[in-house]
């Protein structure tokens, strides 16, 4: 009887080679978390709703885009932002805050109604007009915008005879 020998380590003719799979990540502690909790919110929320108050509106606008980092699940810090740099007449950086936040929650028209007014005071009317027009139509399927509603109307009117 012959000895015992070990299978050659080369492949037979018919073998399909498989790909080793790769390493496997090691799972080692975890870091601490190191950001925001969701309780601190409304405490930073309402800091940043007494720096607009008081008119300090670069300190809000500075607080809420904080806030739209910190939190990028509250939608409320985005509509807040884009209100507190329209107030300061940056209708550049305005409108981005705006328009994600209405892309989060498009049953609020008043996003696109400050959107037509950044629009209106760049001098792009016809930007201004498409939305207002939008914001209207959001506000006419909406029972809870009444004054927004209102005031996009004026603004398409207005925008009309311009």
């Amino acid at each position: 009887m012959a000895p015992y020998s070990a299978p050659s380590p080369q492949l037979h003719w018919n073998a399909v080679p498989r790909p080793t799979p790769p390493p496997q990540p090691t799972l080692g502690p975890r870091a601490p978390h190191t950001g925001s909790r969701p309780h601190d919110f409304p405490a930073a929320f309402s800091h940043a709703c007494a720096l607009r108050e008081a008119d300090d509106l670069s300190g809000a606008a500075d607080a809420f885009g904080s806030l739209c980092l910190r939190y990028p699940e509250r939608i409320e810090t985005y509509k807040a932002l884009g209100y507190v740099l329209y107030a300061l007449g940056d209708c550049d950086r305005a409108p981005s805050p705006l328009l994600f936040a209405f892309l989060c929650d498009g049953t609020d028209p008043t996003p696109l109604y400050v959107c037509a007014l950044c629009n209106q005071r760049s001098g792009d009317l016809r930007a201004a007009r498409d939305m207002a027009s939008d914001a209207l139509d959001v506000a006419r399927r909406s029972h809870r915008h009444a004054r927004v509603l209102a005031s996009a109307q004026r603004l398409l009117d207005t925008l009309s005879s311009s």
